[in-house]
C-alpha cells in the first residue's frame, strides 16, 4: 500500500484512501498478532493503538470518493505510519499465533 501511494504521491496525488488502507493493514496486522482476533475497522482500532489521525483521513476520504490530502499534512500520516510498522514488527515478535495454519 505504501508503494502504490509512493508511487502516486510522485505523481502528485496524496490519495486519502491508500493511506486508510495503509493504517488497515497495519492496524489490522498489529492487533490480529497481538490477539487473535482479526478486525480490520480503522475506527475500532485507532485509540486502541494512538492513531489520532485515522480520524481526520476518514472524514477526507467521506468528503468524496477521490479526496487527496495537502502536502502539508503528509508528513503526520507517514510518520505514523512509520510506528505503526515499528509497533507491527514487534508485534511479530510477540506473538503467540502458530508460524502456520493448523489443518
Amino acid at each position: 500500500m505504501m508503494r502504490e501511494y509512493r508511487n502516486e504521491a510522485d505523481a502528485g496525488i496524496r490519495g486519502a484512501k491508500r493511506l486508510l488502507y495503509a493504517y488497515r493493514v497495519a492496524l489490522t496486522g498489529i492487533h490480529l498478532l497481538l490477539t487473535g482476533e482479526l478486525v480490520t475497522n480503522v475506527l475500532s482500532l485507532h485509540e486502541e493503538y494512538e492513531c489520532r489521525n485515522v480520524l481526520e483521513l476518514v472524514h477526507v476520504k467521506m468528503s468524496r470518493e477521490q479526496a487527496t490530502i495537502v502536502e502539508a499534512d503528509e508528513h503526520r500520516y507517514l510518520s505514523d505510519l512509520a510506528r505503526l510498522e515499528q509497533v507491527l514488527e514487534g508485534a511479530v515478535s510477540r506473538s503467540t499465533l502458530p508460524e502456520e495454519r493448523s489443518s
